[in-house]
């Protein structure tokens, strides 16, 4: 019998990307970007937004360990993995892009069908981003805006 896991087996990484904080599962594919401003220093009242954004990420790993029939559940892999080619930049759902570009959900899917960003799908259908289509797409927005004020 396969043991079973818990979200705390499982590597959570936590960076800066794109002016966000991403607290991830890469084994789990649970990513979550948070607009949490650094502002130049880590003190007490960020420590505790990081705090909460780790508590939500690792209820979506217990919720998806449950979901999940045994056999099916990824191994936990182990920390020097998780800094392979395979985990250098993790997609971006629809919602975590729409955030770090600061637009709706609905806004960004727009965007995708007329080609103003790259798109991928999952298996199911479902859309992902990566970091650089976003990165491209944050500056094409930023740009506009710019020249918009400019005008």
């Amino acid at each position: 019998m396969k043991k079973s896991h818990t979200p705390f087996d499982y590597p959570l990484v936590i960076r800066q990307q794109l002016g966000m904080i991403t607290i991830s599962v890469p084994d789990l594919n649970i990513v979550v970007a948070e607009d949490l401003s650094l502002g130049g220093k880590i003190d007490r009242g960020f420590l505790m937004k990081v705090a909460k954004s780790v508590g939500k990420v690792w209820i979506k790993a217990h919720e998806e360990i449950l979901k999940k029939d045994a056999n099916k559940i990824p191994r936990p892999s182990q920390t020097k993995e998780i800094f392979s080619p395979k985990y250098k930049s993790k997609p971006f759902n629809v919602s975590d892009a729409a955030r770090v570009l600061g637009v709706s959900v609905n806004t960004l899917r727009r965007m995708a069908d007329r080609g103003d960003i790259k798109t991928d799908y999952t298996a199911c259908g479902h859309r992902r981003f990566s970091e650089n289509a976003v990165l491209n797409c944050k500056a094409k927005l930023e740009s506009k805006v710019c020249s918009a004020v400019a005008s």
